[in-house]
């Protein structure tokens, strides 16, 4: 197995370290950039560079699906970022001029993040033992039964008394359609509206479910079929998983996440089995995430749009683009505010109706100012390097990705040497969602999923009712 992944590995990185060297001569060559980005090939010189590096270690680096996910996510960063910038002509949805001037200090900023992270990356896999682990099929207990039971309790108690919230059920039972507004109130105000911190309580629980029961029925799947029929028991999972990529809407994802986790468990579980196909599951995964952008781009809405402008601004509000750090860079240099405190007591749900009024503004709120150049809009991702900037100034600025990029290997390793599959299932879960916070996330999404998995894990702990098998997995 390690043996096969690291071929696997070979071969993306090369892949990418190819598509890389030939963007960076693109750019390179390019005369349409104007003085302010034409040091803009040198992010993925740097990329294809270490990305080489990474290649003459491989024989000391473990098979790693989280090596994989930070390499191909610095690839959207550091490469195809750029080039779907220059394919839309270097426009910026900014109004703001001032960002221009700050642009050479972005790209100095991203390369010195994309250095930080693969050094840490292979220190820690050259590092890396390998776990000796033991199969353990598991099923739940009494106590998760008592758990469901409660939270079944709790919503039936917050239905009698808010029964407009019943509309919060799209989250499970409907498929594809947008976010349903129910007004709430503050605990501030009185009224007749539903509570907001009640609201958030209820979606915190269909949140829950939505992580939790994809591994109650992978797991029961395998404990009844994966023993003796591994081909049906790995068809059984694949429906599982076809039907979370259907039951999702465009503001959360939490089901794309099981569904990925779903698959990752799937290779783990049966891998010399799956192994051939892992190319083509890798590329379907792929083939996806294009569609999505493209949709999200309005490629397939008939819309008269600059499909190639819509691209790079997409791809620079999701993972971090120069413009974005360079709006970061411009707030770090105008304005003198500590930031860490007000991000921290707006962004921890609970907490944040209580604190929010007293916590000042936060650095996803100024950053959005700075970047449109007016107040009002905050649909603009602030970058971790920039978000690390703004806390502890630019020679510590890669702290956040790297905290990023430590968790995601730990909770890789925490799957691998778990004989729990719920919890294998829920690391492989929190690891490609880590995966996704490095690359264009920060500190105020990862206080909200803390406090998120930090209940799916107590949950998972009361499911570990376990059963010795024979074989190892």
């Amino acid at each position: 197995m390690r043996r096969t992944i690291q071929i696997y590995y070979l071969f993306f990185a090369a892949l990418l370290s190819v598509a890389g060297l030939i963007i960076a001569m693109i750019l390179y060559i390019d005369r349409n950039a104007e003085h302010y980005i034409s040091h803009l090939y040198l992010l993925p010189l740097f990329y294809t560079c270490y990305t080489m590096g990474t290649m003459v270690l491989v024989k000391r680096m473990s098979g790693s699906i989280s090596i994989f996910g930070i390499v191909g996510m610095y690839f959207l960063k550091d490469v195809l970022n750029p080039f779907f910038l220059m394919l839309g002509n270097y426009q910026i949805m900014t109004k703001n001029t001032e960002i221009f001037l700050y642009f050479d200090k972005a790209i100095l900023l991203m390369i010195y993040e994309t250095t930080c992270v693969y050094t840490l990356l292979i220190m820690s896999s050259a590092s890396e033992r390998r776990m000796k682990k033991r199969e353990s099929s598991v099923k739940p207990g009494v106590l998760f039964r008592i758990t469901i039971s409660l939270m079944i309790l709790l919503i039936g108690g917050i239905l009698a008394v808010y029964p407009s919230l019943s509309g919060r059920f799209h989250t499970i039972l409907e498929i594809g359609k947008p976010e349903t507004y129910i007004p709430v109130r503050s605990w501030r105000v009185s009224g007749r509206e539903p509570l907001g911190l009640v609201d958030t309580l209820m979606r915190a629980i269909f949140t829950l479910v939505q992580i939790i029961f994809p591994a109650y029925f992978v797991v029961k799947i395998h404990n009844k079929y994966g023993r003796k029929h591994e081909a049906r028991a790995i068809a059984y999972m694949l429906l599982v998983d076809g039907c979370l990529f259907f039951v999702m809407t465009g503001e959360n994802a939490n089901t794309v996440f099981a569904a990925v986790a779903v698959l990752i468990m799937i290779c783990a579980l049966y891998f010399e089995r799956v192994r051939k196909y892992i190319p083509m599951i890798a590329a379907g995964g792929i083939l996806f995430v294009i569609v999505a952008l493209l949709g999200k781009g309005g490629a397939f809405a008939g819309e008269n749009r600059n499909l190639l402008y819509e691209l790079s601004q997409i791809f620079n509000a999701y993972f971090g683009g120069v413009a974005n750090v360079a709006a970061a860079c411009l707030l770090k240099e105008t304005s003198d505010q500590i930031y860490l405190a007000a991000d921290f007591f707006r962004s921890v749900p609970f907490i944040s109706s209580f604190f929010s009024g007293m916590a000042g503004v936060s650095s996803v709120v100024a950053f959005n100012d700075v970047f449109w150049g007016f107040t009002g809009r905050s649909d603009q991702l602030l970058p971790s390097v920039g978000q690390g900037a703004l806390y502890f100034g630019y020679i510590c600025a890669p702290v956040i990705p790297c905290f990023f990029a430590m968790l995601t290997m730990k909770l890789e390793k925490m799957a691998k040497g778990t004989a729990n599959y719920y919890l294998k299932y829920f690391f492989y879960y929190v690891t490609f969602v880590m995966m996704l916070l490095l690359g264009g996330n920060n500190l105020t999404h990862f206080y909200r999923y803390a406090i998120r998995f930090g209940m799916v894990f107590l949950i998972m702990q009361t499911m570990s009712v376990k059963m010795p098998r024979e074989r190892s997995v």
